[in-house]
């Protein structure tokens, strides 16, 4: 259950490796996926000069799986700008970032549990379950923990990085790097769910595996496995089926694929762009390649 609340997250953020979802909830349309199976699309057309590429992430992923083909990389280096969620190459980052991990001035973590054995209970699970003392995360948020937990949950001994890989070679090309939204937006979800829903977040992170429901392990390794076969749509269907994101798609997908398209064209009027954000904000009638042809481009998959 771990690696499969990092892996749902890891499709809708850069940033954040595990799964969260606002409080409240709006109406969505029925998800209508794209037919085509690739992670790498072509956007020209309208007023762009030369062809820019969106491509869709996963957060993290183990190294075995990871794969970057010779049309990927083709397509990356026909650019000369790097545009993600978050720009994780800026220096300022870590600044921001760390300001917005820690809980407001006098609230800990023990005020989102019921009382004191509540507590201690929970900190002896996480001691004799994951080696992690809950003192050292006290002044933290909570998804600070969660996704340390998360990471715990990969069975695999390496994981790689999409985005951090990408900064890497954007690096090498002496590319523009800009970024589509904050830190704060990103961690904004978790500032709206109530203490009770937080609470069960950690719990839930530290069950075992015979704890969990049965299919959670299958899940996990089914959602790499639609990576792997570039399949936008499967991904999508899980995604917005799964408890975790189901009747929250608004604030995770949808609203933020909005506010990316909004600002897309003006970045992708300037300068040839590599757009990578998670795979879970590609497919469907909310996804952002159907808003880009809304919006009068071609958008077409580059096998």
């Amino acid at each position: 259950m771990k690696q499969k609340f990092f892996l749902f997250l890891g499709l809708c953020t850069q940033l954040l490796g595990i799964t969260a979802f606002a409080q409240k909830s709006n109406a969505v349309k029925p998800v209508k996926p794209a037919e085509e199976k690739s992670l790498l699309w072509k956007v020209s057309g309208k007023d762009l000069k030369g062809a820019s590429y969106i491509f869709g992430t996963i957060h993290a992923i183990c190294s075995e799986d990871y794969f970057f083909t010779e049309k990927m990389t083709k397509a990356f280096n026909e650019c000369n700008q790097l545009i993600l969620e978050v720009n994780l190459a800026d220096q300022n980052l870590g600044v921001e970032f760390q300001h917005n991990m820690l809980l407001p001035d006098g609230l800990t973590l023990h005020d989102f549990f019921s009382d004191e054995n509540e507590y201690q209970l929970f900190a002896q699970r996480l001691r004799e379950k994951a080696e992690i003392e809950l003192e050292t995360f006290n002044s933290f948020k909570p998804f600070v923990l969660i996704s340390a937990l998360a990471l715990k949950g990969f069975t695999c001994d390496r994981t790689a990085s999409y985005e951090m890989n990408l900064i890497a070679l954007s690096k090498d090309k002496k590319m523009l790097i800009n970024a589509l939204e904050t830190v704060n937006r990103q961690i904004a979800f978790f500032d709206e769910i109530p203490r009770e829903e937080i609470k069960e977040m950690m719990l839930s992170s530290l069950k075992s595996d015979k704890e969990m429901a049965v299919g959670d392990a299958n899940e996990a390794a089914l959602m790499v496995d639609l990576y792997k076969q570039q399949d936008i749509a499967g991904l999508s269907k899980m995604i917005n089926d799964s408890p975790e994101v189901k009747n929250h798609q608004n604030e995770l997908i949808y609203d933020r694929n909005r506010d990316w398209v909004s600002k897309l064209p003006e970045m992708m009027k300037k300068n040839k762009s590599f757009i990578a954000v998670g795979a879970g904000h590609l497919s469907g009638d909310q996804g952002v390649l159907h808003l880009l042809k809304e919006a009068g481009y071609k958008v077409e998959a580059v096998k």
